[in-house]
């Protein structure tokens, strides 16, 4: 324990240099000590060696007439932790940003499929859970083989014949009754897309004039909304 007054009184040469050392030792400590030092000034700082714990100090900060923790430090770990309100990220107020706390804002899966929290943050990992965010799409130029030009969430794309494709996704559907979408950019081609399965869709492209007949465009493309 350091804790002393900061008045120096008038006194002989040994008690005063013994007043002055009692002083310069809370000084250097910080007033370290079980409870609030019986003499003491607005604006002192002094540090409570027994609280929470005996390992886990906590600083204060005197205002006058209460002691503000300003934070504690772990004398085991060697660590400051700092004090701040404990609050949410829609809350409007200060948080010390912690990595739990940072987690905890995040939308769970549930959340992002309910579409509904106006708070919660959406991490690009499971954005893909949104009802609103595409499963799988692909562009592709149809060939023998097809060329993928640009995909998301597509495993491989098969030709079956011309004008009749297979697309496989990485990651399946929950189900199938997904939105399917496709396009041609050749005129008088008509792409028609079907959900074979959780993980394939086929889109066949079909003369306007002629329906029985497939053909290949120079450009394509399939997009999938559903449920993972």
């Amino acid at each position: 324990m350091s804790q002393h007054d900061m008045i120096l009184a008038n006194a002989d040469g040994a008690t005063f240099r013994a007043d002055l050392n009692s002083a310069l030792a809370a000084l250097a400590t910080t007033s370290k000590g079980s409870t609030r030092p019986s003499t003491i000034s607005a604006g002192q700082l002094w540090l409570d060696d027994n609280s929470p714990s005996s390992s886990r100090w906590t600083l204060y900060l005197y205002d006058g007439s209460d002691d503000i923790a300003l934070g504690e430090f772990d004398t085991s770990a060697n660590v400051f932790y700092a004090t701040a309100p404990t609050a949410s990220a829609d809350t409007n107020t200060t948080q010390v940003a912690t990595t739990a706390f940072v987690l905890g804002q995040a939308a769970s899966q549930n959340e992002l499929e309910a579409a509904s929290s106006t708070t919660k943050l959406a991490s690009p990992g499971r954005m893909k859970y949104h009802p609103g965010v595409a499963k799988a799409w692909i562009n592709f130029t149809p060939s023998n083989p097809p060329v993928i030009q640009r995909s998301h969430n597509v495993a491989s794309i098969s030709r079956t014949g011309a004008g009749d494709y297979n697309i496989t996704l990485t990651e399946g559907t929950s189900d199938t009754a997904c939105a399917v979408f496709a396009s041609s950019d050749t005129f008088g081609l008509v792409a028609v897309p079907t959900q074979t399965s959780t993980t394939v869709f086929r889109v066949r492209f079909h003369d306007a004039d002629t329906a029985s007949t497939l053909a290949d465009p120079t450009r394509a493309s399939l997009i999938v909304y559903g449920d993972f």
